[in-house]
Parts: structure tokens; C-alpha cells; sequence
């Protein structure tokens, strides 16, 4: 019966604190992230529509698809290059960003929101969202 429920746990244990993370990098095509991160580039002003089938930190394929679905502004290229090494983020992530504008006088233009939908979550996990930016 002891090596029952020991082998119970263990199935139990293993499966309960499984994570994935999944990286995304938000920015330009000059600062991409290489390895298993989701870049996220746009190439305009205001561009939207942008798809892309998320991947873990492993490369696989999470079936999730993040599409941008309200433009930013545009591109932050000015972030920190260099991060602290405590934290998961390489400088290609760290030092560009996308960001919006509340009024015309940084760009002319106005876009005070940016936003995104991630489609094909599964509703019976649960699922945690941290971000920086610099």
C-alpha cells in the first residue's frame, strides 16, 4: 500500500508543477531575439494584424496564435542593452519595445493603445503574463 501511494505522489507531483514560458520580444527586425523566442516585428507606424503561432522556451509549438489586433505607435529602440543578468532577458529583448502616444507632440500622431488577442488558450489551465520593458 506504502509504494502505492508513494508512486501516487510522484504522478501527482510531477504533474501539478509542470510550466511552460513562452518569451516574446517586441521591437524591430535590426534587435530580434535568436533562440526559442516569438518576435514580434513590425515594420511601420501603426501597423497591425500581425499573426504568429507561439512557440515555448523549448521551440515547440504551443498552439496559440498571438494576433495584434490594436497598433501601437511605433518602436522604442532606446531600452537598456544592457540588462540585469539576473533577469531572463537578453539586450536584443530589453532595449526595443513597442509603445503608443497620448499626444501628437513626440511623432505627430496620436495612438494611445496597443493591443493583442491570444487565441487558442485552453480554458482548464492556468496562465500567468509578466512584462518588461525598459
Amino acid at each position: 500500500m506504502k509504494k502505492r501511494l508513494l508512486y501516487l505522489f510522484f504522478i501527482v507531483a510531477s504533474c501539478s508543477f509542470a510550466q511552460e514560458y513562452a518569451y516574446f520580444d517586441f521591437g524591430n527586425s535590426t534587435h530580434t531575439t535568436l533562440g526559442n523566442w516569438n518576435n514580434l516585428v513590425v515594420t511601420s507606424q501603426n501597423e497591425d494584424g500581425l499573426t504568429l503561432n507561439v512557440i515555448n522556451a523549448s521551440g515547440v509549438d504551443t498552439g496559440i496564435l498571438f494576433t495584434l489586433t490594436d497598433s501601437f505607435d511605433h518602436i522604442n529602440a532606446n531600452g537598456t542593452s544592457s540588462p540585469n543578468s539576473a533577469l531572463p532577458f537578453p539586450d536584443t529583448a530589453s532595449r526595443d519595445s513597442f509603445f503608443g502616444a497620448t499626444d501628437a507632440g513626440f511623432n505627430g500622431n496620436v495612438n494611445p493603445t496597443g493591443g493583442f488577442t491570444l487565441s487558442g488558450l485552453d480554458p482548464s489551465k492556468y496562465y500567468s503574463f509578466s512584462v518588461f520593458s525598459s
